[in-house]
């Protein structure tokens, strides 16, 4: 059973935590929390265009959703989002992730290219070698 308890709001804190910005220290502006909300948008989106698909709760339009949204994203995949959404949004304020975060997020890429791979299913060939073992219809 899939778990998805989070809201997109949840993910842009949480992004904003690992860029060193947490909300109730700093002053984090409505339109900074819908600009990375537009980013989450756009890295689901490319995600999906690299067949990645994790069941993202996707706006009618980019930056026409809402925070308090439910993300549709598996509890077991936030921190992997988490990471890659800091890393997009870090640079716009001149922060920089550190090096074990960034190693994590190579990692954690891997493992989340691996799970949702979509092997194609291929038929043999007309013509293909049966192999030694099988025997035909007519035996």
């Amino acid at each position: 059973m899939i778990v998805t308890t989070t809201t997109k709001r949840t993910i842009v804190d949480m992004a904003y935590e690992e860029c060193a910005l947490a909300g109730y220290e700093f002053d984090v502006t409505p339109e900074e929390t819908l600009t990375a909300l537009r980013r989450l948008d756009s890295l689901m989106a490319a995600w999906q265009a690299q067949s990645i698909y994790i069941g993202y709760n996707f706006p009618p339009a980019l930056g026409e959703g809402d925070l308090d949204d439910p993300s549709g994203i598996p509890d077991v995949f936030l921190d992997i989002v988490v990471m890659s959404l800091a890393m997009r949004i870090a640079p716009r304020m001149g922060k920089t992730i550190s090096a074990e975060t960034r190693t994590e997020l190579a990692k954690q890429m891997s493992s989340l290219r691996a799970q949702t791979a979509i092997i194609p299913e291929r038929p043999l060939a007309r013509g293909t070698p049966a192999g030694s073992g099988r025997r035909q219809w007519w035996q």
